[in-house]
């Protein structure tokens, strides 16, 4: 089968959450022996310069993505401009590529919700794959005051509404099941397969170290949410603190971080993992699956997280991971961690066949099959 495949970002190397879940989807694509033709937007604000790219990925500009609706977006009414979030993603030049090459595709997976806007410009079968519920997202940040105005919240109910329009109508993929069940309820046709790994990808480097340490783009508004209540509400719990943030961008509001938190930029070496054994992930709020916390798990990572972050994981709390349902338990339970080298080790080997088991490569290729198969057919 012939696949045009559309990013919002540009997916090799994976480097973030979301790249790493495309990657992953275009890699299961490759291995179940179709052809793949990959148009991939190079953003302002996840540029890659000279980027490591198969022969069948075409890099495209796309405008500044500042997270600032524009005034003038309240007043358009084409389908795909009912939000700001969406419609930002759009450009002319853009739509005629995609329309040329999905001619000759016999199936267009649309990866992510914001390649929806030129949905009117693919020809034949189209796929679209949801990484989480996006208006969710924004709703649970404007709930905790992160953003404020009226226009966000105008925007994000405009991105409700076209959301679930686009979910209802077309088939998808979904990361997670309790993404699926959402799509479900709203009349959706729904394959669940999540974001994948190959044991290739991230080498096991195990929880013997105490060190505790988090991953996660700082210039994602519920990482930053995130790392703001550990360091307000988390960190006053704990006796002592040694963390290390790995990130390739460090938001203004943390240039003066307290005492304990070291910031390392982003890529580093792979045995950097070695002198770390404990992985946080304190989210407030999101859908679909932590990502971050799939790779601490297949490293081999004792975590912690909360109830959102645990989310779409499939672990047993206890088992497979910590889920703190407060700050004073969040860091109760780094603590206990870094004290009892038993628990630490115990719970990254769990972690560790728990990713294996679930969420490696082969498990999901005949489910994807299957869907992308459905889908061509219409």
């Amino acid at each position: 089968m012939n696949i045009l495949h559309l990013c919002n970002k540009f997916p090799f190397p994976g480097r973030d959450g979301s790249s790493i879940a495309m990657e992953s989807l275009i890699r299961l694509e490759g291995l179940l022996g179709h052809r793949i033709h990959v148009l991939a937007l190079n953003t302002d604000k996840h540029y890659v310069d000279s980027p490591k790219q198969p022969t069948h990925v075409a890099e495209l500009d796309a405008p500044s993505l500042s997270i600032v609706p524009s005034m003038n977006n309240f007043f358009k009414t084409k389908h795909w401009q009912c939000s700001y979030f969406a419609s930002r993603f759009y450009q002319t030049a853009i739509a005629a590529s995609i329309e040329k090459a999905s001619r000759s595709a016999d199936l267009t997976v649309i990866d992510s919700l914001f390649m929806a806007v030129y949905r009117k410009h693919i020809h034949g079968p189209v796929l679209l794959r949801c990484h989480n519920i996006e208006h969710q997202i924004w709703e649970e940040t404007l709930k905790h005051k992160s953003l404020k105005g009226m226009a966000y919240a105008w925007e994000v109910k405009r991105l409700k509404t076209w959301e679930n329009e686009l979910l209802s109508s077309m088939p998808t993929l979904a990361i997670s099941e309790e993404d699926a069940d959402y799509i479900r309820s709203n009349g959706g046709r729904c394959t669940v397969i999540p974001s994948t790994w190959s044991d290739l990808q991230w080498s096991l480097s195990g929880a013997s170290s105490p060190s505790v340490y988090h991953l996660g783009a700082m210039d994602w508004e519920p990482n930053i949410k995130g790392m703001q209540w550990l360091m307000d509400e988390v960190l006053p719990h704990l006796s002592t603190v040694d963390l290390h943030v790995l990130s390739k961008t460090q938001p203004p509001a943390f240039n003066q971080l307290p005492k304990g938190i070291t910031w390392t930029k982003e890529h580093v070496a792979d045995n950097w993992f070695d002198d770390h054994g404990i992985f946080i992930a304190p989210i407030l709020s999101g859908s679909g699956m932590r990502i971050k916390i799939l790779e601490a798990m297949a490293r081999g990572k004792a975590v912690v997280t909360t109830p959102i972050g645990a989310a779409g994981i499939k672990a047993i709390a206890g088992k497979h991971l910590m889920v703190a349902h407060s700050a004073e338990a969040f860091a109760v339970a780094m603590e206990d961690l870094q004290q009892d080298e038993g628990m630490r080790l115990a719970l990254g080997q769990a972690a560790r066949l728990h990713a294996m088991t679930h969420f490696l490569d082969n498990v999901h290729l005949k489910g994807l099959d299957q869907a992308l198969t459905a889908a061509s057919h219409g």
